[in-house]
Parts: structure tokens; sequence; C-alpha cells
């Protein structure tokens, strides 16, 4: 990853041409016309560089995503049953000849397809042995080697491109520190970002409490867990005969993007960037107006906990909430050194708009992609999760085109 001199301010145009991005059979997209300018400076201070997109309008067109999946992975698939396949899909990836991998939590399995789409096969299964998965909650992926992350043995087992176990490497914490709950994706090096796992004491603290986390570097050489970025988990009540997250409450979020971490607390509009021995070399800000919660909201909350949540993770009906909205619900990376930021809204169910950010950290440009949830960001396509009022899911992928200076 390449950052720009410091020193610029003050509005930059965007000078860019059409690009032709295609990925294997998913096909190719011819971009048009270029985006408006942006407002930004960017400035040194001492070592830490400071950006700020100082324009609250934010132009399309640095973008582009099609409403249509070039291909779809369906819930049911001929031939395997009546029953779903897909059930709490965690993740996707697409391999180098265009197979497509899914980890399906509720099967705890790794799904096979094809380029043409059609469904192959699937390995793994229920259990604690070599490529058996207890709760596996992350899919990641180099070339056509595979990474998952099993949050109930705190184990990291690695897979060649047709689901053969090569290795598997069990993190071990010492006492007091956090246990991993999943992966945040994998540095230049080779390493893992770690995420922590939710808290479990709670102590004498009754009321709204945010409890500290720690990120962590896993290294499948050293096999050592490295302390790295320090965040706040989510704002949670506990006490009220109940322990539950904060309906629109703040959180800490980190994804790993080249050789720095890129975290934020959504209850700002700023993510910073860390080198992997945990030191601040950049703040990336942008301008967003706060959101009050509204009684709107709160019903809205409830229906779409109604649908979504089991019974028991359900905040209960007489359940605190926030008084004003987070400032974004999701951060990912793409291979191009951009920042994606996932702006919150309420609406869950519709198509999210999401803010680009390029690899100096200027906001491009905003994009809306028609997938619910985004499961990953490549070079020239996004998989995407879907759901429909039965709660089936599906896989999607759509093609994206980006134009670049």
């Amino acid at each position: 990853m390449s950052f720009n001199p410091v020193g610029a301010t003050g509005r930059r145009p965007c000078p860019l041409s059409p690009l032709v991005i295609g990925i294997g059979a998913l096909g190719s997209l011819v971009c048009n016309g270029a985006p408006d300018s942006w407002q930004f400076s960017v400035r040194d201070s001492a070592g830490v560089i400071l950006v700020s997109n100082d324009s609250d309008s934010v132009s399309r067109g640095c973008v582009i995503v099609p409403p249509q999946p070039v291909a779809t992975i369906p819930s049911v698939v001929q031939g395997q049953g009546s029953d779903p396949l897909l059930h709490q899909v965690q993740g996707a990836v697409i391999l180098t000849d265009g197979r497509i991998v899914v980890l399906n939590g509720g099967s705890r399995e790794l799904l096979f397809w094809g380029a043409d789409g059609e469904y192959r096969y699937a390995v793994g299964g229920p259990g604690r042995g070599p490529g058996e998965f207890v709760n596996p909650t992350w899919l990641g992926h180099s070339a056509d080697t595979l990474f998952v992350w099993d949050t109930g043995l705190m184990r990291l087992s690695v897979f060649d491109g047709t689901g053969a176990v090569l290795t598997s490497h069990q993190v071990q914490v010492e006492d007091g520190e956090d246990v991993p709950q999943s992966i945040g994706g994998r540095f230049d090096d080779g390493s893992f970002l770690v995420r922590p796992g939710p808290f479990a004491f709670f102590g004498a603290q009754t009321g709204v409490v945010r409890f500290p986390q720690t990120y962590g570097r896993y290294d499948l050489e050293t096999r050592r867990l490295d302390r790295l970025v320090n965040g706040r988990g989510p704002e949670t009540v506990v006490g009220e005969g109940a322990i539950y997250e904060l309906p629109f409450g703040k959180t800490h979020m980190a994804v790993a993007h080249g050789s720095v971490v890129v975290a934020g607390d959504n209850g700002t509009t700023a993510i910073r960037y860390y080198d992997t021995k945990g030191r601040l070399v950049r703040v990336v800000k942008w301008l967003s107006p706060p959101i009050a919660v509204t009684t709107r909201d709160e019903a809205a909350f409830h229906q779409y906990a109604a649908k979504t949540f089991p019974a028991f993770a359900r905040p209960p009906r007489t359940a605190r909430f926030a008084r004003e909205r987070p400032r974004f619900s999701a951060i990912k990376s793409d291979p191009s050194g951009w920042i994606w930021v996932r702006p919150f809204a309420a609406d869950w169910e519709s198509p999210a708009e999401w803010l680009v950010f390029d690899d100096i950290g200027m906001l491009r440009c905003s994009v809306e992609v028609p997938a619910r949830k985004v499961l990953g960001i490549g070079e020239g396509h996004i998989l995407g999760l879907q759901r429909n009022e039965f709660g089936e899911e599906t896989v999607q992928v759509f093609a994206l085109a980006r134009r670049l200076p």
C-alpha cells in the first residue's frame, strides 16, 4: 500500500479515464464520465498523517456496481433435498479459476460451486477433528489457499483449493487476554488480525457500559498472538434483569488492510490507521451530521430483531435505546488499497450505501451496493448475502468497475 505525499489542501479535481475491469467468467464493465471534485486537506502532525474530507456532499461515479448479479448461489439446490443448503453464511470467496467457496455456519461446512454456477461438493462438518468445525465465523483466502477461523475451537484451519486440510493452528491466550472471536483479515506479511470476543464478566457495573477490548496480530510461523490495537466493545445494558447490546449503540471495529490496521469507533466520523506494531500513522475524517434515534426507528428495530435474532438474543420490548444513530456500521478493505465505510441506516433490508476512500484517505464517492450484507470486495467483484422474507439466504456476485487516475 502506498500513500501520496502530504501537504496538499483545497479542491482536488478527479480526472479519471475509463477503465475496463473484468474477472474470469464474471464479465466486464466499462465506466464513462468522472465524478465531481471534492474538498480535502492533508497534513502531518508529529508523524501522523491527518486527512480531512471537508465537504458534506458526496458524488458518485468512482465505483460502478450494477443492480443485477452476474451469478447467484441459491439457498435450495436441485438434487440436494428440499431443505435450504445455505444457512448462517459466514463468508464467501472466489478462487483464481472462478470457483466460489461459501462458509456455511449452519452445517459447519465449506461448500464449493464451479465457475459455471453448479454445486459441486461440501467439506468439513461438525466436530473437532482436522477440517471439522464447532463455530466457524470467518473465511479468507490467498489465491487458492483457504483460511477458516473457528471461534468455538479458537483454531485457524488452512485448506487448499479443493478443500483438503493443509494445517491447523490452535491459538493460545494467556490470563487476562481477550478471547479471540473472529478474524479481521490477513496482512500482507501473512499474519492475521484477530478480533476480540465478547466479555463474560460484568462485576458490579450496571447501566450502559463499554468494556475495553484489544485487537491482536496472529503470526502463523511463530504462532504468537501479539496485542496490537485497543478499542472499546459495544455499548451494553447491564442490570434491570437483563443484559443486551444497546440498540443503535456504539461499538469499535477494525480490518486488516495491506500492512496496516484500519479501525474506528462508530460513534465518530473517523477511521484510524495503525501499523503492525500498533503505532498510529494516519487519521481520516469526514463530515456527517448526527441523526437522532426516533420512535419510528425503535419500532423498526424491534420488527427487524423479531425476524432476525433468536429469541434469547433479542433485547426486551422495554429496552433502552441510544439517543443518536451510529455514524457507520461496517468497514471493508479492497485489494486496490481503498477502504469502504457503510454509513449507518435504520432500514436494514434495503441496499446499502457505502463511502469509498482511496489509498490516501480521500473520500472518492458513494456507491449503492445491492447486497444487504457485503461478504467481500475483490478487484472486479463484490460478494453479497441476501435474505428473503422467509429467511432463505442466497450468495450473489456483483460486477464492480472503478475508475482510477
